[in-house]
């Protein structure tokens, strides 16, 4: 990533390009794809569009996008206004960014893309089992009562599953 983290080989490069750039996963126009602009390439000014793991992992900062202060009058006015409404901790990106498009990661389009896929697959998986053994489809519970505050709860994640094996089941017909 522009000279701040390690190189993916060029043939590892090129294959994962082959492979993704054919999905619906790849960006349709270049506003969507991930970029980095300025005067260096050493050390761009602003980082477009990026997964916030990715951002997370190399800058402690779980966003989208992320823009330097465009010159130094801009950084140490940005540093002036810091200490003076007293947040002068490290921790503060404003010390770094002038600005940053914080993003969880269940919030990014293409993570909830991959996150269905998975949970398509491992349902076409499970259904897979279900038609070998049915009695596997009923074994877990959806609803259980345990010692909480409504003493009840409610396992989202198998509700899901069911739910996704009668779409994929009813589909399949």
């Amino acid at each position: 990533m522009a000279g701040i983290s390690t190189k993916i080989a060029n043939d590892e490069d090129d294959a994962l390009l082959k492979k993704w750039e054919n999905t619906d996963l790849w960006p349709s126009t270049r506003e969507e794809a991930t970029s980095t602009a300025g005067s260096s390439e050493k050390q761009p000014k602003i980082y477009s569009n990026f997964c916030p793991e990715v951002t997370g992992d190399i800058f402690g900062l779980y966003a989208s996008s992320l823009c330097r202060y465009s010159d130094e009058i801009d950084r140490d006015n940005a540093h002036l206004t810091i200490e003076r409404e007293g947040d002068s901790t490290r921790n503060n990106w404003r010390w770094e960014w002038a600005n940053v498009s914080e993003m969880h990661y269940r919030e990014c389009a293409i993570y909830s893309q991959l996150s269905a896929s998975l949970a398509n697959q491992k349902t076409k998986q499970e259904h897979h089992i279900v038609e070998n053994n049915p009695s596997q489809a009923s074994k877990k519970e959806i609803i259980t009562a345990k010692p909480g505050m409504f003493g009840v709860s409610i396992d989202l994640k198998e509700l899901l599953n069911r739910a996704l094996r009668w779409w994929y089941h009813r589909n399949e017909k």
